[in-house]
């Protein structure tokens, strides 16, 4: 019994954190009068580049019509923008506007805030391991998943002062 309890612990940190995450994400976030939710289509959207409606549901496991609201505020403060598919007229294709693109360093810097918070007091070497650790249970749980990726708001920030430099 106590060796099944200490297990399950796992799984209760492992949301509390994410939560924990969540709602750091959103006190951020509402500076803007964004959702940490509307925070991750901008980032997903950075880092992957235009995408689908279906894209992106399916990248950030989120059903349809729920990125479909989210689009439509960000769209509605021009965050983002709807164009046609350039093959199939059917589909509609979401992209950062260069508004939503300015804010991607300041993402970062909620993002690097957030991560300062939550490993204060913890060697680079036990956050190494936590990761590993969390990524590990991840795949054991979700093998079929692809690979997690844990600079989500870094790499976005680096895609976008690429393309400005360009």
């Amino acid at each position: 019994m106590g060796e099944s309890i200490r297990r399950t612990r796992i799984g209760f940190w492992a949301f509390r954190v994410a939560a924990d995450y969540r709602h750091a994400l959103e006190k951020h976030s509402r500076t803007l009068d964004l959702g940490a939710q509307d925070v991750y289509v901008m980032v997903t959207l950075m880092r992957l580049g235009p995408s689908s409606l279906v894209e992106l549901a399916r990248e950030l496991e989120t059903p349809h019509p729920s990125i479909v609201r989210q689009v439509d505020a960000l769209e509605s403060r021009g965050y983002a923008q709807r164009s046609p598919h350039p093959e199939d007229r059917r589909i509609k294709v979401v992209s950062l506007t260069a508004q939503g693109m300015k804010l991607m360093p300041k993402v970062k810097e909620w993002f690097d805030a957030i991560h300062q918070q939550a490993t204060a007091g913890m060697s680079s070497e036990e956050v190494d391991q936590l990761q590993r650790a969390l990524q590990t249970a991840h795949h054991n749980l979700c093998p079929s998943h692809r690979p997690s990726r844990s600079s989500f708001a870094e790499e976005a920030v680096e895609t976008s002062q690429k393309e400005s430099n360009d």
